[in-house]
C-alpha cells in the first residue's frame, strides 16, 4: 500500500486541479482543457482503491461513507465526460455540481464540518 499521509495529500491536490481546469475549460469554451481536467479528477479519485481509507479516518465508521462518496464521484465523473463528449453542455455543467457536492460531502465526513 501507498503512504497514505503522502498519498492523500498529493491526490487532493490533482483533484483540485483537475476541478479548476475543467472550470477554466468552461470559462475559455475550451472542450479538450475540460476532459484534461475531468481525466485528472478520474485518476486522482481512483488513490481510494490503492490506499487504505482508515489510515486517514482512524478506522471510525466514515470509511464506509468515503468508499460510498468515491463511488459517487467515479459514476459522476462518468456521466459528465460523456455529456462533454456529447457537446450536452448544459447537462455538463448539471453533472459537475454533483462532483462538487461528491467532493464536499467528503470534506464534511472528514473534516468533521
Amino acid at each position: 500500500m501507498a503512504d497514505s499521509k503522502t498519498t492523500i495529500i498529493e491526490t487532493m491536490a490533482s483533484m483540485e486541479k483537475g476541478m479548476a481546469t475543467i472550470q477554466k475549460g468552461f470559462l475559455y469554451n475550451q472542450k479538450a482543457m475540460i476532459l484534461e481536467g475531468v481525466d485528472t479528477v478520474i485518476s486522482a479519485n481512483e488513490i481510494f482503491v490503492k490506499v487504505d481509507v482508515k489510515a486517514f479516518t482512524n478506522g471510525s465508521k466514515a470509511t464506509q461513507v468515503i468508499s460510498n462518496i468515491h463511488g459517487n464521484l467515479a459514476a459522476d465523473a462518468k456521466k459528465f465526460k460523456k455529456a462533454v463528449n456529447d457537446n450536452k453542455f448544459a447537462n455538463a455543467t448539471k453533472i459537475y455540481g454533483e462532483m462538487v457536492n461528491d467532493c464536499v460531502s467528503c470534506h464534511t465526513v472528514i473534516r468533521k464540518w
